[in-house]
């Protein structure tokens, strides 16, 4: 089996440590470094980028299912409303505000964790959202294309479900008893760093 990366990076180290390293070995192990260390740095991003996904992946399907909802309920009052008065004006407005928070989900940054629309309150929050809709108009302008990882979370549940419906009735209800149970608490105990966090780990 090959070393990891990070072996690698420690054993290139090692021998640059030594002070009778000819010239020609040393340069070469020191671009050895460098590639690596580059290496490194890409797959550590792509496996941080990933977990990010998966874990607000389903938060984001909701957001996106409601504001939908929301906004086919705002366009058809809005058809309905006569002429230039108040309530035209205001279905209006509303279609607007709805579009815009459609489009903050769906572009949402990629590896970025995500800040909820519907859930938290208060200046923080709201500073945090304000930064992220400038971000995604200037990458929507600029020609950036839908965050496409906002669809529904089934892929790696889809083989579970299967052998799920497999199984007898009786055992089925305990063992969704027991995961509507699980995934409260950890829906509890995750609070509101779950909808509002720095870039940083």
């Amino acid at each position: 089996m090959g070393q990891s990366l990070k072996n690698r990076i420690r054993s290139v180290k090692r021998l640059l440590s030594k002070e009778d390293l000819p010239a020609n070995v040393r340069v070469e192990k020191e671009r050895e470094l460098e590639n690596l260390e580059e290496e490194l740095q890409g797959k550590t991003h792509k496996e941080k980028t990933r977990k990010i996904t998966k874990k607000y992946k389903r938060v984001r399907f909701f957001e996106r299912v409601k504001l939908e909802r929301a906004l086919k309920q705002a366009r058809a009052v809005l058809a309905a409303a006569q002429g230039d008065s108040a309530e035209t004006n205001d279905a209006a407005a509303k279609v607007e505000a709805l579009e815009r928070d459609l489009q903050y989900v769906m572009y949402f940054p990629v590896g970025v964790k995500y800040v909820s629309l519907l859930r938290g309150s208060g200046e923080e929050i709201e500073r945090r959202r304000a930064e992220l809709r400038e971000e995604i108009e200037r990458n929507i302008a600029a020609g950036g294309a839908p965050n496409e990882d906002y669809g529904e979370p089934r892929g790696e549940d889809a083989s579970a479900k299967a052998a799920q419906k497999r199984k007898p009735a009786s055992q089925r209800g305990n063992q969704e008893k027991k995961k509507r149970g699980t995934a409260k608490a950890e829906e509890e105990s995750e609070g509101d760093d779950f909808f509002l966090a720095s870039d940083d780990d």
